[in-house]
């Protein structure tokens, strides 16, 4: 069995199929592509230095974890920024803000008791909304695209639901192969070809200019950010964003990373790990004009179902955005705003299904431990429809937790019952008068609290 050293102490090996982990690096462009390409063209990013920093936090992390681990934009903080018109200055002081506070949780060892904290069934209710969140964005995406265009536009003949609804066949045709599954790479080239294309006519018409390097001067601008930019990107975007980060960024990728990669040793990508990669990403990176990034559970389920199973996936991307960043730079924004949104819609859905689909594994076990319920897929499912329906991953994380305690508080009041009418049933000719303390249920529940809590501080790491 041939392998090869790679830089950085990395290695491939005759396992590793070269060709499957190109095709999985772009399993996570239908998230990519529209964030990137909407701030870009509101001129809230500068899409060099986006590219560019987004490439090298790729590759560490490929370097760090290597599992094709996913680096993608802050959601929420996209959201609320092109909502309300956000500067780009705004926009990298809430990115700064929210990583400082996962560094700070880090740095502090609080990381790690959050995660224990939350029982598996929260955890999978997050990924459960997330994933339907990118289903029903991608479903949009593809619905939105039918009839925007006239019937004398390429775009009519080639961003549709019809194009949609062949290249989700396509996938799920090869949804069953785990190697050699090109997709991804078939539907890039597609979007690709048809860009290009309408960008070609677009130029006839003087509406393009040339392609010229992204190598200029205001990438290494540094972005003056003030206490206004601070306030604003933190109050307006930043808050919001935080239990995103923490709840889908580090907490749910680190446990995908174990149900994806079950013959790793454990933890496959530790918490503590996660969320200091997570925590220093945009300490750097926003003052020289990028936009938030962090990790996803979205992007790695994504990248895992079109074929990713190592690090080279990654590493294969982070050198394409760079390459694309400096080489072309803010000129490629009218070739990827061409790029079909059906066949981007697509992507989000199957990487929504992929990610979804990790709350299979929720069954019945033992309903005496607060981190195992019986009820774990009905709280998993509260929490995800709550995360749909609002919008919000917070929310749908408080509505869950409030679910498992009630339901949690009910089995031990089963458990209790129990108890005690087994000591009801002690004979009364016993040897020995056999003394019975009863528990109430607040005892019971409090005793059991306070354990939890204990084993959740415990000094050793994850």
């Amino acid at each position: 069995m041939w392998t090869v050293k790679l830089p950085f102490g990395l290695t491939a090996s005759a396992d590793t199929d070269i060709w499957t982990e190109l095709a999985g690096s772009l399993g996570d462009m239908g998230t990519l592509v529209p964030i990137l390409v909407s701030l870009a063209a509101a001129g809230q990013t500068n899409l060099t230095a986006s590219l560019v920093i987004g490439g090298v936090y790729n590759i560490i992390a490929g370097c760090m974890f290597k599992i094709p681990i996913c680096v993608q934009p802050m959601k929420a903080i996209a959201a609320i920024a092109l909502t309300t018109k956000m500067t780009s200055n705004q926009i990298g002081a809430a990115g700064f803000t929210t990583s400082a506070v996962v560094f700070i949780l880090c740095a502090t060892r609080l990381l790690t008791p959050i995660y224990r904290l939350c029982p598996l069934p929260l955890i999978r209710g997050i990924q459960l909304g997330t994933g339907l969140s990118l289903v029903n964005k991608g479903v949009t995406a593809v619905l939105s695209s039918t009839g925007k265009f006239p019937v004398t536009s390429l775009s009519f003949w080639t961003d549709n639901w019809l194009v949609a609804l062949v290249c989700f066949s396509g996938v799920v045709v090869m949804y069953p192969v785990k190697r050699l599954n090109f997709t991804a790479v078939v539907l890039t080239a597609y979007c690709l070809v048809v860009a290009l294309v309408q960008v070609g006519v677009n130029g006839a018409n003087g509406g393009w200019k040339p392609v010229g390097p992204g190598f200029s001067e205001r990438f290494f601008m540094w972005q003056n950010l003030t206490g206004n930019d601070f306030r604003v990107g933190f109050l307006n975007a930043g808050l919001g964003q935080i239990p995103l980060t923490l709840l889908n960024s580090v907490l749910a990728t680190s446990k995908l990373a174990d149900d994806l990669f079950p013959d790793k040793p454990r933890p496959v990508a530790s918490i503590s790990a996660v969320g200091l990669f997570v925590g220093l990403m945009n300490l750097i990176g926003v003052w020289f004009g990028s936009m938030p990034w962090c990790l996803g559970s979205g992007g790695l389920a994504g990248q895992y179902r079109f074929g990713a199973r190592t690090h080279l996936s990654v590493l294969f991307l982070g050198v394409f955005k760079i390459v694309l960043g400096l080489v072309f730079g803010n000129a490629l924004l009218p070739i990827i705003q061409a790029f079909p949104a059906s066949v981007m819609g697509v992507m989000l859905v199957i990487a929504g299904v992929e990610l979804a689909s990790c709350m299979r594994d929720l069954t019945v076990t033992d309903p005496k431990k607060l981190n195992s319920s019986s009820h774990g897929f009905m709280v998993a499912f509260v929490g995800g429809s709550v995360v749909v329906a609002s919008g919000n991953d917070g929310i749908g994380f408080l509505v869950a937790s409030i679910t498992a305690f009630i339901l949690w508080v009910h089995e031990v009041d089963e458990d209790l019952r129990e108890v005690n009418g087994n000591h009801e049933r002690i004979p009364s000719d016993a040897e020995a008068p056999v003394v019975v303390e009863r528990k109430t249920l607040f005892r019971a529940v409090s005793e059991r609290l306070v354990a939890h809590v204990r084993y959740c501080f415990r000094k050793d790491d994850v």
